[in-house]
C-alpha cells in the first residue's frame, strides 16, 4: 500500500498530482512513447521500465524514500533499464555528470590540466590533431609556436 497516502480504500491512488507522477509518466512516456523525441534516446535504445514499474504505486513505494524536490530520477547504468536496483534520486550536475556523452574523468582530469575546454579538445580533433596533442598542449601554446597557423 501507499505510505503515507490518505484513503486507502479509494479506486485510484489520488496521487496524479504528487511530484513523483510526473516523474514516473515521463519515464515510462520516454520509454514506449514513439511520438516522443526523446523516445529514440530511450525506448529506441531499447531503455525499458521493469514490469513492477508500469504500476504507479509500486514505484511510489521504491521510490519515494529519499525523494527530495529538486531532484531528479537517474539511472546508475545508463544502459540499464529503471529498476529499484539502477535507479536514484540525484541533483542536475550530478545526473549530467552520468550520460552517455559524458567524458571520462580521466580526460577532463587531462584537459584541466592544460587549461582545455572539452569544446576545445573535440575542435582539435576535428582539425586533425591527434589524441596526444590535443591532451598534451596547452591552451594557446600551438598558436603561439606555430605563426603560420591562423
Amino acid at each position: 500500500m501507499f505510505k503515507g497516502c490518505g484513503n486507502l480504500n479509494a479506486k485510484t491512488h489520488g496521487l496524479s498530482k504528487h511530484p513523483l507522477y510526473k516523474i514516473w509518466y515521463g519515464m515510462k512516456s520516454r520509454c514506449y512513447n514513439q511520438n516522443l523525441e526523446q523516445y529514440k534516446d530511450w525506448g529506441g535504445r531499447g531503455i525499458k521500465v521493469c514490469k513492477s514499474w508500469h504500476d504507479f504505486s509500486t514505484f511510489y513505494n521504491d521510490m519515494l524514500e529519499g525523494y527530495q524536490p529538486g531532484l531528479s530520477l537517474d539511472r546508475i547504468n545508463v544502459n540499464g533499464h529503471y529498476k529499484p536496483s539502477n535507479c536514484r534520486w540525484v541533483t542536475k550536475a550530478e545526473q549530467n555528470a552520468n550520460k552517455r556523452n559524458t567524458p571520462p574523468k580521466k580526460l577532463m582530469d587531462l584537459l584541466n590540466k592544460i587549461g582545455v575546454t572539452y569544446d576545445n579538445y573535440t575542435t582539435r580533433l576535428s582539425l586533425g590533431w591527434s589524441e596526444n596533442q590535443a591532451t598534451t598542449i596547452p591552451r594557446g601554446h600551438y598558436r603561439r609556436n606555430h605563426p603560420e597557423i591562423i
